[in-house]
């Protein structure tokens, strides 16, 4: 069922007062001497800011109705964008320091590996770190229990929380305070003009890659078949 904007601006304020008020709890539990849990809270809070962005949205149809049910209550979703959001922060702070090296050409088969490397990372956090930040467990012949959890870890993923929630509750009242054409018309930029001058600047630059033995060739031969690509649909649109 479509949510009503009036409830989904509604539900984006509750996610935010929610996630404020685990993250104040998990400080007060640090105080207290138990990390685990206080890890815990703090994992759901990022979860609360998560599901905030995805309510917001939702306004503009980019999370549909169906989507927006299933997602808003199992974990991996949200972890996944938080994890997403982390390794977008880590890439800009390499760009805008300039220290990017690349020890050997890159190849099709590194972007799986990514690719697996980031499951397995959302997997970590929305199952192995939540749980046993909460629960005692026997595996692989060893206990694990929130007792393991050190006080720096907690804490730096509370400042962690606090400042994604800062970062995502100016961005969904934006979505949610403007008019509605306005919303999409920014999303759709974003989609059409922002993410392709990246793939643009790929293509631009994809000879010199290869040149300077950046990018293996069979990784430059399927860059320069999807820019062929590309470019017959722009021919024929």
């Amino acid at each position: 069922m479509k949510i009503p904007n009036e409830e989904l601006k509604k539900g984006v304020e509750l996610c935010f007062k929610n996630a404020s008020s685990l993250i104040e709890d998990a400080k007060i539990l640090i105080e207290h001497g138990s990390y685990g849990h206080a890890r815990f809270l703090s994992l759901s809070a990022i979860e609360e800011i998560y599901k905030a962005y995805m309510y917001a949205l939702n306004r503009i149809e980019v999370w549909d109705s169906a989507e927006l049910a299933h997602d808003t209550i199992h974990h991996e979703p949200k972890f996944a964008l938080f994890v997403l959001s982390l390794l977008a922060d880590a890439l800009r702070k390499k760009i805008e320091s300039g220290h990017i090296e690349i020890k050997k050409p890159l190849d099709i088969e590194d972007f799986a590996k990514m690719g697996e490397d980031l499951d397995s990372a959302i997997k970590d956090v929305s199952k192995s770190m939540r749980e046993e930040s909460l629960y005692v467990d026997y595996q692989n012949g060893s206990w694990l229990s929130p007792f393991d959890v050190h006080r720096e870890d907690t804490e730096s993923l509370i400042e962690i929380a606090k400042t994604k929630k800062t970062e995502f509750e100016l961005l969904c009242n934006n979505l949610m305070s403007v008019p509605i054409e306005l919303a999409r018309a920014s999303n759709e930029f974003i989609d059409k003009q922002l993410i392709p001058s990246v793939r643009d600047q790929i293509y631009k630059n994809v000879d010199e890659l290869y040149k300077n033995n950046e990018i293996t060739k069979e990784l430059y031969e399927k860059i320069l078949q999807n820019k062929k690509a590309n470019q017959n649909i722009v021919n024929k649109s």
